[in-house]
């Protein structure tokens, strides 16, 4: 970030650039706000819209990270009044007070913060979290109980969700539910079957595929050949595009065991690949010979998820669509619920 802020400073766009493309690639639970509560500050738009991406989809751990309190408010509201924000209204309530309690402690630091006071400091944002939504237990024990709303607005929710039509102010809160997503993990395989036990590797000549995918899709890992006799395989997996790496393994190591025959390799950090690109896996191997496909799918579809392969110029040790190393990927796909 601090790279940024000086490519920022002093005009240098295409450093500017590569900062933005390096942060995406390297969202996680744990820096995501903070790379979010920059953005916002230096207008970074598209860097924006991938953050409050990755929160929407991780919902419920980003509530809870360290870094969710500091957002600006502006921020905040964004995230709690969105439809796609993956996280149940409680957990949003949650972590709506530990956000008003840490504006209140850089103001006054005390023992205690009332209901009433953090209320004041939630404002507004407090119609976008969604009550009418909560079963009428946990409203009555975890928000009835407390002062953050008004008495005139609990009997307004308890109104609602006894079934009681009322024209007071329930209109102001939101009785939709979030559409929550479910993350679902596909190993597609480009082969149906094991066909040759010899495949070779130089060290120098990689193995590589191009793929696309149908849908949004975070990309985990690989499947790779195992070794077919005693000895093993070493080297490294990425995922590039073009000559861009954005996802790598270095450190592989596949032992020949018998009857196995394919081994899953995860990436470092996981990749998301969006629609409409190609993508490519490239993988430089070393050491015993590998078992190999043969006649590949073109085509793997699961569900409304497409994933289709074609054939790579960098790949200079044989593999292609029909043929050769690189048995599957990894994918965690996203479905609404």
């Amino acid at each position: 970030m601090p790279l940024l802020y000086s490519a920022k400073k002093y005009e240098t766009n295409r450093l500017t650039e590569k900062c933005k493309d390096y942060l995406n690639t390297k969202l996680s639970i744990d820096n995501v706000c903070v790379i979010l509560q920059h953005a916002y500050k230096f207008d970074e738009s598209e860097l924006e819209e991938k953050c409050l991406e990755f929160v929407f989809e991780n919902g419920e751990n980003v509530l809870k990270s360290d870094g969710f309190s500091s957002l600006p408010k502006e921020v905040l509201q964004k995230i709690i009044e969105s439809d796609n924000l993956n996280a149940d209204d409680l957990s949003i309530y949650d972590a709506c007070k530990r956000w008003a309690v840490e504006q209140q402690k850089q103001k006054c630091k005390k023992q205690k913060y009332p209901g009433t006071e953090l209320r004041q400091e939630l404002g507004e944002i407090v119609y976008s979290i969604r009550f009418p939504t909560m079963s009428l237990e946990t409203f009555a024990k975890r928000v009835a109980v407390e002062d953050i709303l008004t008495p005139e607005e609990k009997v307004s929710v308890f109104q609602s969700l006894a079934g009681v039509d009322t024209k007071t102010l329930l209109h102001r809160f939101r009785n939709t539910n979030r559409k929550r997503v479910q993350k679902q993990h596909l190993k597609l395989s480009r082969f149906d079957s094991i066909h040759g036990k010899s495949w070779l590797y130089s060290g120098y000549s990689p193995d590589a595929i191009n793929f696309k995918v149908s849908n949004q899709a975070r990309l985990v890992g690989v499947s790779l050949f195992a070794p077919s006799s005693a000895g093993k395989v070493e080297g490294e997996v990425s995922l590039k595009v073009g000559t861009t790496t954005l996802a790598s393994r270095s450190d592989l190591r596949i032992k020949y065991e018998q009857s196995k025959y394919v081994e899953d390799v995860l990436f470092d950090q996981p990749y998301t690949v969006e629609p409409g690109t190609y993508y490519t896996i490239y993988a430089l191997l070393k050491g015993a010979q590998t078992y190999s496909g043969n006649i590949g799918n073109q085509r793997i579809s699961s569900g409304t998820f497409d994933l289709s392969f074609f054939s790579s110029n960098a790949s200079k040790n044989f593999t292609s669509v029909e043929k050769g190393q690189i048995h599957s990927l990894i994918l965690e796909v996203s479905t609404t619920a």
